[in-house]
């Protein structure tokens, strides 16, 4: 049986094979040029990263509101537990005060 070469990565795959193991996939087309091929931003002198701003990514993305207490994060069932066990803390306390 003959082999198929990776057109992204150039490994040889087994022609039944539905994708590579560098992730490219049978009929999927990368704009003529292998992805995997970062040499010329190896090379390149300017960082990418250098004008990305993760605040403001964050804000965008999550919201620039307070984000909510413990207490309203948990679930519906969580909270009427933990309310459970004040209320028994509270009357526990109170009953040893009054003895």
């Amino acid at each position: 049986m003959s082999e198929f070469i990776c057109p992204d990565c150039g490994s040889a795959i087994s022609p039944n094979a539905l994708s590579c193991r560098c992730g490219w996939r049978k009929g999927e087309v990368k704009n003529n040029r292998r992805v995997t091929d970062h040499t010329k931003y190896r090379d390149s002198e300017k960082s990418f990263d250098d004008d990305f701003d993760y605040d403001d990514f964050v804000r965008r993305e999550f919201g620039a509101g307070k984000r909510p207490t413990w207490f309203w994060q948990k679930s519906p069932r969580e909270r009427f537990w933990w309310m459970i066990a004040v209320i028994v803390l509270i009357a526990f306390t109170v009953t040893m005060a009054l003895l």
